[in-house]
């Protein structure tokens, strides 16, 4: 996240507010959509109960939630048998979609890292 920066993000529950669910219609005028806020921080999206009855989708700022922003190093954090998934990212209504564009910072990252794995396969595979 970059301090200083704040984005637009939507704030919505769905078991209160049926637009809030996926698919997300961001589509829609702007009055048939849930509100936005502004957010200093992350935008973020949490499913619970992924593809059950009682799915839950939570579109919010990540002031709005009890996380330690220190252990957020993913786009996407998935809990176990991915029943649930939280989702982070940086811009405007970032938090609209099922899955969330990486910050072009966390793109250059990814491509670094993956840039030094290869590397490092290919210097095994040359020993070998």
């Amino acid at each position: 996240m970059q301090p200083g920066k704040s984005y637009w993000c939507y704030e919505c529950d769905s078991w209160s507010d049926p637009r809030c669910n996926d698919p997300f219609n961001w589509t829609a005028p702007p009055n048939e959509l849930p509100e936005l806020k502004q957010c200093d921080g992350c935008c973020v999206k949490i499913v619970t109960n992924y593809s059950k009855p009682n799915e839950s989708v939570r579109r919010t700022c990540t002031k709005n939630i009890l996380i330690n922003l220190f252990m957020v190093d993913h786009v996407c954090m998935y809990e176990g048998h991915k029943i649930g998934h939280m989702c982070f990212c940086e811009g405007d209504h970032c938090n609209r979609g099922p899955t969330l564009r990486p910050s072009p910072f966390m793109a250059v990252l990814i491509g670094f890292v993956c840039t030094v794995t290869m590397h490092k396969l290919f210097m095994i595979d040359k020993l070998l």
